[in-house]
């Protein structure tokens, strides 16, 4: 599809494809690209907020600073899945 500029058209090695409905594949796509963002949004956090633990914690020279840095990064980890199942709760309307 983006071989081809064709986000409606499904190819396969030069024939058309058809077995599948293109929805599942914008869907696909689509969670492909967030999965993408929320990985890289961790991945960078994860350094920020190890790094901030062990400023106000007393510095790096300090061992307790190491143990709060660890420990927020186990923090976030544990986190993280409670935060996700949070995000995609739905409200009754």
């Amino acid at each position: 599809m983006l071989a081809r500029d064709d986000w409606i058209s499904l190819w396969w090695q030069d024939e058309w494809f058809w077995s599948k409905p293109i929805l599942l594949f914008w869907m696909s796509g689509a969670a492909m690209g967030l999965y993408s963002l929320t990985g890289f949004a961790g991945g960078l956090a994860g350094p920020v907020l190890f790094g901030a633990a062990l400023d106000i914690a007393g510095g790096a020279a300090a061992r307790v600073a190491w143990i709060a840095g660890y420990a927020a990064i186990g923090a976030g980890c544990l986190a993280a899945p409670i935060v996700a199942r949070i995000g995609t709760h739905r409200h009754p309307s």
